[in-house]
């Protein structure tokens, strides 16, 4: 992946399009594409396809550029080709990602009988939806923010690690890669990052499958290796149910081996419930051993005080379990 400039080239009246991207061949392709689909966010540039014929059009990068100078050789070479204006060129913009310069022709064809909605008014439906696609709904974040992660997701950071680095949930950083939210942020990086989420949820569930018939149980998929239940379900086809009944077991098991009550809630990321729930049937074996142990020892003459001490339990408990034993 290289990136750098390229130009869009009208051969019959040499109009040109000037443009930047972390991903030439990626950014190219994806042009040529949503033009011949009729599809382009450049109306003047998608007129002019429909016009000529997409083969009238040369495809081209103009030259490699390190990411922290495109926005400078984009404004140059948008200069240089003077491609803002409307007899040479297709750019709407003056370029770079800050403080863009729109076009005088664009300012005027903004203004009064010009504008293509002079006179008429949107619907607040309609006003409503613009407002919901055109920003992100997770106010923890900003634009600035949100471009460094689709950057960071473009370059392969994992979801999960962009998450904890900018302390939102996971489905945030998701709907960021997938364009579900703020997707007016670098649209020029959209359809790559939602190829690479499909491919990265298929590698995923692979990756669980191979774990799961290796033998490792959900428990360690979900807390060594970190994927989510609703993932392991979906991959291995348990369900819910199944999957909260291996984890019992497994706590019921650490439970019985003498783990405290404080770590079986780290270790299995457990809420008071749930440790409850999952230690019940546990708590209660264990508790018919000890008293057993305790009617045991009473009978052998230890006093109520040392067996108390013995078992770690409260005399008042002991007393309850050994009445009449003597």
């Amino acid at each position: 992946m290289k990136s750098g400039i390229y130009y869009i080239k009208n051969l019959v009246n040499s109009k040109i399009y000037i443009g930047q991207t972390y991903n030439l061949t990626e950014r190219l392709s994806i042009h040529k594409c949503k033009l011949k689909e009729g599809k382009h966010e450049n109306s003047y540039l998608q007129r002019s396809v429909k016009k000529y014929g997409i083969t009238n059009f040369e495809f081209k990068i103009l030259e490699y550029v390190e990411i922290n100078k495109l926005d400078e050789r984009e404004i140059y070479w948008i200069n240089y080709y003077e491609s803002t204006s409307r007899s040479k060129g297709y750019n709407i913009e003056g370029g770079g990602r800050k403080n863009k310069e729109i076009s005088d022709e664009m300012r005027l064809m903004k203004l009064g009988d010009k504008n293509p909605m002079y006179g008429k008014h949107h619907s607040k439906k309609v006003i409503n939806k613009m407002i919901n696609s055109s920003r992100g709904k997770n106010n923890k974040l900003n634009a600035q923010e949100v471009e460094e992660i689709k950057i960071a997701l473009y370059h392969g950071k994992s979801q999960q690690y962009l998450a904890n680095k900018y302390n939102v949930d996971h489905t945030t950083i998701n709907k960021i890669q997938t364009g579900a939210n703020w997707g007016y942020i670098r649209e020029d990086l959209n359809d790559y990052l939602k190829q690479q989420n499909k491919i990265g949820i298929r590698q995923m569930y692979e990756q669980i499958k191979n774990l799961f018939n290796r033998g490792i149980s959900i428990h360690d998929i979900v807390n060594e290796y970190g994927y989510d239940y609703r993932a392991v379900k979906k991959a291995t086809g348990k369900t819910i149910n199944q999957l909260v009944s291996e984890r019992n077991e497994k706590v019921k098991e650490d439970f019985l081996n003498g783990m405290s009550k404080k770590d079986l809630i780290k270790k299995y990321n457990l809420s008071e419930y749930m440790y409850k729930d999952a230690t019940k049937e546990a708590r209660e074996e264990k508790n018919k051993l000890m008293k057993a142990k305790a009617l045991e020892l009473r009978k052998k003459g230890m006093t109520v005080k040392g067996i108390a001490n013995l078992l770690n339990k409260h005399r008042t408990t002991i007393t309850e379990w050994t009445k009449g034993s003597c």
